[in-house]
């Protein structure tokens, strides 16, 4: 048997302070991914309050905060667009090229 969602409470949703509308797709109203959700996460400061996500332009040296890479300094190559940068990551005396989330890169220049 499939899993029962509960109703959602939408009128009472879209009354809450600080939230324009809940996101409809023809009327209906959708899901959100989880992983917009971590993405959203990442970027709240201590106060959980979205932050904006910094000026980083290609040849910025920046510093990857979070992941496998955490604490490495890197130089940003491309800005893939509004979410994502191709980075260049000093390993093993050689530059490799990695794409990342610009929520978890921080600049350093």
């Amino acid at each position: 048997m499939g899993t029962v969602i509960e109703p959602v409470p939408w009128n009472s949703i879209n009354g809450t302070r600080g939230v324009s509308k809940a996101v409809t797709l023809d009327g209906t109203y959708q899901p959100v991914d989880t992983q917009i959700i971590e993405g959203l996460k990442y970027r709240c400061d201590t106060d959980d309050i979205v932050q904006k996500i910094g000026d980083i332009i290609c040849g910025d040296r920046v510093k990857i905060e979070r992941g496998p890479f955490a604490d490495f300094i890197c130089t940003v190559e491309e800005i893939e667009d509004k979410e994502r940068a191709w980075i260049l990551i000093d390993l093993l005396q050689t530059q490799t090229r990695a794409k990342i989330s610009l929520s978890e890169l921080s600049k350093i220049n």
